[in-house]
C-alpha cells in the first residue's frame, strides 16, 4: 500500500501540476480498486499530506479515460486485461503506471467442481453459463472470464455485486471476480 499510495502521489502531483503542498487532485478509479486499493491510498496520503484535498468518483476504464481526456480528472486508476492493449488509441497518449497486477478469481457454487481446486483451466469453462453486466454497460463481458476461446452464454446480468454472488450461490451461473 506504501508503494502504491506513493505512486498515486507522485502521479497526482505530476499530472495536475498541483505544488508541493495542498491543493485538490481529482481520482477516478474501477469498481474493485475502490474496493481494496484506494481507501488504503486515500487514508495513508491524508495522515502523511492532509492538506492535500481529494475528490474521488468511480468508473468504467472507459469512462475513465474519457473524463481524463476531459480534464475533469486529474488521474485515474484504470483496469487492464489480456492482451494489455492502452486504454485508448488518441494523441498524445496518456501516462500510464503499473501499480500493481492483480488476480481474477472465479465465483462458482460450493457444490461445483470447480470449488474443489485452487486453479481452472480454462478449457474446464467451455459451455458454461455466465453472469456479466448488463449489455448497457461499457464493459459489458465484465464477469465473463478473459480468454475464452467460446462465445459466453450470457444466463444473467448483474450490476450489483452481491447480486451477482447470489445468483452463483443458486447454481444460476459463473463470474469472476477482481
Amino acid at each position: 500500500a506504501t508503494v502504491v499510495l506513493a505512486e498515486i502521489d507522485a502521479a497526482a502531483r505530476e499530472l495536475s501540476g498541483l505544488p508541493a503542498e495542498g491543493g485538490t487532485v481529482r481520482v477516478g478509479w474501477y469498481p474493485s480498486a475502490g474496493a481494496a486499493l484506494v481507501p488504503r491510498a486515500l487514508a495513508a496520503l491524508h495522515r502523511t499530506d492532509p492538506a492535500v484535498r481529494v475528490v474521488t468518483r468511480e468508473g468504467t476504464t472507459p469512462q475513465l479515460v474519457r473524463a481524463l481526456r476531459a480534464g475533469a480528472l486529474d488521474l485515474a486508476v484504470l483496469a487492464s486485461a489480456p492482451p494489455f492493449r492502452p486504454p485508448d488509441a488518441e494523441t498524445p497518449a496518456l501516462a500510464l503506471r503499473t501499480l500493481t497486477e492483480r488476480a481474477l478469481c472465479l465465483a462458482v457454487p460450493a457444490d461445483d467442481p470447480l470449488a474443489r481446486g485452487d486453479f481452472v483451466d480454462v478449457a474446464d469453462l467451455r459451455g458454461r453459463r455466465w453472469i456479466a453486466a448488463p449489455p448497457s454497460d461499457e464493459d459489458r463481458l465484465m464477469g465473463v472470464w478473459p480468454g475464452l476461446d467460446e462465445r459466453p452464454e450470457i444466463a444473467h446480468t448483474a450490476r450489483d455485486w452481491l447480486a451477482k454472488l447470489r445468483l452463483v450461490a443458486a447454481g444460476c451461473g459463473l463470474t469472476t471476480v477482481p
